[in-house]
């Protein structure tokens, strides 16, 4: 599919490593409600995907201060549209604290699996393993 497919909605992830642990989270609302995803959100109109990432990531863990380095992109299709969600990997400069979430989990790579995952991001998790090596 097209990047630039005006019915595709894009989305930043940010994998937040620290310690050798993702950050994860239980969404509160729906879409998904209960499950379990990364920080991140919907792209704006004539947004760049570093200033996205940096204002989602500030509006839900309230983290200003970050590295980044981009990892890929991945398009998906559910029930709620055409997506292409474009990952990151951020090392925190500085303490996350929960804003649209009652709590942030750190996760080791162990136990990435056990957890009640987004469905499209199922067949992602070792990418997400991987993503801190």
């Amino acid at each position: 599919m097209n990047c630039y497919n005006r019915d595709m909605k894009q989305v930043v992830i940010g994998l937040i490593y620290k310690d050798h642990k993702l950050c994860v989270a239980k969404r509160l609302s729906e879409p998904f409600k209960g499950y379990m995803e990364c920080p991140g959100g919907k792209v704006e109109m004539n947004e760049s995907l570093s200033d996205a990432l940096k204002r989602e990531l500030y509006e839900e863990v309230e983290l200003s201060l970050f590295e980044k380095t981009y990892l890929k992109s991945i398009d998906i299709h559910n029930d709620y549209g055409l997506f292409k969600l474009h990952f990151f990997k951020v090392t925190p400069l500085q303490e996350l604290k929960p804003k649209v979430y009652h709590e942030l989990i750190w996760v080791d790579k162990h136990s990435i699996k056990t957890l009640n995952w987004i469905p499209h991001n199922l067949p992602h998790l070792d990418f997400f393993i991987q993503a801190d090596d």
